[in-house]
């Protein structure tokens, strides 16, 4: 039967995609101590007006607790987030935001994922893509029901 081997087909590509990607990434982002995983996380606070807390980061992306917090750590050490003022008080659950500096790093960013997107479509015709995507995000649902059913 062929669906044996398209999981196994598509857990290769993402991987090789995720690969890609990373060598693709500015080399800008050694230098400064972050890695593609940083980036998704201050995406991801970026899009969120007010910020998003640790659980949230982890919800998200699907990176453990730990993770997360050895990377809010880092880039609030590096000075891209800090807590959001209006959650001082708060011990639990406070929201993270980027500073200025993280700001302009996610501004350049989106401009090389921009670029990359362009570059990756072009030739591809919109139909094919919006399949694509479509099926992208119900392999995605599916595999994420499937995983929480063995939580």
């Amino acid at each position: 039967m062929i669906h044996n081997s398209l999981i196994d087909t598509f857990s290769v590509l993402l991987c090789q995609n995720i690969r890609f990607i990373q060598k693709l990434a500015p080399d800008e982002l050694g230098r400064l101590g972050i890695n593609l995983s940083h980036i998704v996380c201050m995406r991801i606070i970026d899009t969120n007006t007010g910020g998003v807390t640790a659980r949230v980061l982890c919800e998200t992306t699907g990176y453990d607790k730990a993770l997360i917090s050895r990377m809010l750590s880092t880039l609030d050490k590096l000075g891209y987030t800090e807590r959001n003022p209006h959650d001082v008080n708060m011990r639990r659950g406070c929201r993270y935001v980027l500073t200025e500096r993280g700001s302009q790093l996610i501004e350049r960013m989106n401009d090389f994922f921009g670029d990359l997107s362009q570059t990756l479509v072009s030739g591809v015709d919109e139909k094919e893509l919006k399949s694509f995507y479509r099926t992208a995000a119900l392999f995605t649902d599916k595999l994420r029901e499937l995983s929480e059913k063995n939580d």
